[in-house]
């Protein structure tokens, strides 16, 4: 279908500290997709909203009751903010208003992953696990990337219910999300088609579920650009690898590139503000991790957390590395550690986690880091220029070890790692303007085609 529409994206991370607003214009579907961006806004939320946020997201224990009174709770919040951006644009809604289509990520409650150790291990991944047969993994990205649980259930807890009580359930096989934030309630509220819930069909497809923005980014990126890294560095950092198209993919063939999650990016950084100086939000600047010392021994204790032995592509969430978690490493070491060397060393593992990842990355896909364009960043983290130095010389010590081991590209260099916009769209509206895009070509397109030839066209439509 020919013709531009106007189409709204609405995205909130891990973070869960904004509401992230763009409006688009795109015109066409599959490869001949083009997206320009009109306006974009990030709304904070209330205090109070972030902080009922903070204390309820990604909790397995949360009750369900509990849980029902923050989708209503966030909902009514949500529009309250859009419709104030929509003013402030002079942008009308409704049956002749100026929105042709909202592409909604919601906001993600929990996430719990296909279980990929004998431990139980948060994560989120569109991707498949490697296989013996070799095939490709689906690996997509919130995710989390976006978007993202400590595994599968075991049926170790019993519902507590009358009588003989509730039946405990002994395994349940693949992921399971819940995004929050109804497209039911936006459309109601605006008069807009509204696509939303775009994790349920990837799943349902025997995937994870996410990160989900590679699937636009395989659409827009040129081929020129190619191959290129796209990495994300929200409260999980994400990673997409774009190779150049092989000759056996029309032009209008939408493939599935290979993604995953890394890691922590911000979420740790901004747990250890939280807890070690008095609730401030982030390092702003990177300041504090830049006054403080790395401590080796709590850095250690921090690498050996499980996730990192799931094989790739992987995906995990806050729930993986919460402020408890990252709290009882620091409470085991046996000398006090002044918080901002905290701060330096959480600062420092994420950093390696994310240097890390990338290079799994593309050993999966046959290629070294180094074989690579350029590095392009976008999220909070690209915010913070000691996380950025970090990532750099993590990157550089791995490909100088992979030189060494033979295993290296010809050229051992790390490929340029710039923030620039991509497209055209600035970093800090990426993963808004990608969601508008994902919606755009489920809702009108053709959609994306797996590697055994599946389609897959993700989201689920609420008329207005």
């Amino acid at each position: 279908m020919g013709g531009v529409r106007r189409v709204v994206g609405l995205m909130s991370g891990t973070s869960a500290d904004a509401l992230d607003v763009a409006l688009t214009e795109v015109r066409g579907t599959g490869r001949g997709s083009s997206v320009r961006l009109v306006r974009f806004a990030s709304v904070p939320f209330r205090d109070d909203v972030r902080a009922m946020l903070q204390e309820r997201l990604f909790r397995e224990d949360l009750p369900l009751r509990e849980a029902m009174e923050v989708q209503r709770v966030l909902e009514r919040e949500w529009i309250v903010m859009v419709r104030s951006v929509f003013e402030q644009w002079g942008v009308s809604w409704g049956n002749r208003g100026d929105i042709d289509l909202i592409g909604s990520h919601g906001q993600t409650l929990l996430h719990i992953p296909s279980k990929g150790t004998d431990e139980p291990i948060a994560g989120m991944d569109l991707g498949r696990r490697q296989e013996p047969e070799g095939r490709q993994g689906l690996g997509l990205g919130q995710g989390e990337g976006e978007g993202r649980g400590r595994g599968r259930g075991r049926g170790n807890v019993r519902g507590q219910g009358q009588g003989q009580g509730i039946r405990k359930i002994d395994r349940v096989d693949g992921a399971m999300s819940l995004q929050i934030v109804d497209g039911d309630a936006l459309a109601a509220a605006f008069g807009v088609d509204v696509m939303s819930d775009f994790r349920q069909r990837p799943i349902a497809m025997g995937f994870e579920g996410a990160p989900l923005a590679p699937l636009a980014e395989e659409l827009l990126v040129p081929e020129s650009a190619r191959p290129l890294i796209l990495l994300n560095l929200g409260g999980i950092a994400n990673a997409t690898l774009l190779m150049p198209n092989k000759s056996h993919f029309t032009q209008k063939s939408l493939r599935i590139p290979h993604a995953s999650d890394l890691g922590p990016a911000n979420t740790c950084i901004d747990a250890a503000m939280r807890i070690w100086f008095d609730g401030m939000r982030l390092d702003e600047g990177g300041k504090i991790a830049r006054s403080g010392q790395v401590n080796k021994r709590l850095l250690e204790r921090l690498k050996s957390h499980p996730f990192f032995t799931v094989p790739y592509p992987v995906s995990t969430g806050p729930e993986a590395f919460s402020a408890s978690w990252l709290q009882s490493c620091v409470e085991l070491e046996d000398e006090a550690i002044p918080p901002s060397s905290i701060v330096a060393t959480v600062t420092h593992f994420s950093a390696w986690s994310v240097a890390r990842g990338l290079m799994r990355l593309a050993s999966l896909a046959g290629k070294s880091v180094a074989d690579f364009k350029e590095i392009r960043v976008s999220g909070g983290g690209a915010h913070n220029p000691v996380l950025m130095e970090m990532i750099q010389r993590e990157l550089e010590h791995g490909l100088m070890r992979e030189k060494e081991d033979g295993d290296g590209a010809a050229n051992s260099s790390v490929p340029p790692i710039t923030t620039d916009s991509l497209l055209g769209i600035p970093a800090d509206a990426k993963e808004a303007v990608l969601f508008a895009i994902l919606a755009h070509e489920s809702r009108y397109g053709a959609g994306w085609r797996t590697e055994d030839g599946r389609s897959l066209r993700p989201g689920k439509l609420s008329l207005g």
